[in-house]
């Protein structure tokens, strides 16, 4: 991943995601949704291993380290 990413792109998965069907719902929820809840589908999975304020952390740290 470039050094210069968006942290959307580089850390925080699930940015463009579209609800994936049913077939695919024993994944976690993504970490776009657990930083960004609302889309409604996404509350149909079980939660992320990650809190939103793990997230926050990790994309404060990440952006620090770029800036």
């Amino acid at each position: 991943m470039s050094p210069t990413a968006p942290v959307w792109n580089a850390l925080v998965d699930g940015f463009g995601n579209h609800d994936p069907g049913r077939g695919r719902r024993a994944g976690r929820r993504s970490l776009w949704d657990t930083l960004h809840p609302g889309r409604p589908w996404a509350e149909q999975f079980p939660p992320s291993t990650k809190t939103a304020e793990d997230i926050e952390l990790d994309a404060a740290e990440y952006l620090r380290q770029r800036l």
